[in-house]
């Protein structure tokens, strides 16, 4: 009985199959989206110096028009201006303590619930959780013994 390359091909891959190579393309799509969402989300997001512009600005419009009904508007832009600036002079602490304190002031700042972190934490958790039933499910019909 003569047998052919490609008998001998098939006879060999279903001997011994090797699930890694399919395994590589969900892990590569997880490990890129991680990396554009870490992007995008950190371009998103403005710097305590541009939310303080933006808030200084709002400020001095309100307060050369300023009269007995928006004066509640005037105290909240100053509750908010007094928190970035704040937040600027953490950072700036942090700077002087060194890399560390800076890169955990600059984690907290952007865990904060006014920049979203919940939002940003359920997209992550719903992305891993595609890319991992994504991948088992690949590994699985790889195996034959997933759905086919």
């Amino acid at each position: 009985m003569t047998l052919t390359l490609a008998q001998a091909a098939t006879d060999q891959a279903t001997a011994n199959p090797q699930w890694w190579p399919g395994a590589l393309v969900p892990i590569g799509v997880v490990v890129a989206a991680l990396i554009a969402g870490y992007f995008g989300g950190r371009n998103s997001r403005k710097t305590p110096h541009e939310k303080l512009a933006a808030l200084a600005d709002i400020y001095d419009t309100l307060g050369r028009h300023s009269t007995l009904s928006n004066r509640f508007d005037l105290d909240t832009l100053e509750t908010a201006i007094n928190h970035e600036v704040d937040n600027i002079e953490n950072l700036r602490r942090a700077a002087e303590a060194g890399r560390f304190a800076y890169i955990r002031e600059r984690f907290r700042l952007a865990s904060s619930p006014d920049n979203g972190a919940l939002a940003n934490l359920l997209a992550f958790i719903s992305a891993a959780m595609f890319a991992v039933v994504s991948t088992i499910m690949l590994i699985l019909e790889f195996m034959g013994k997933g759905p086919q």
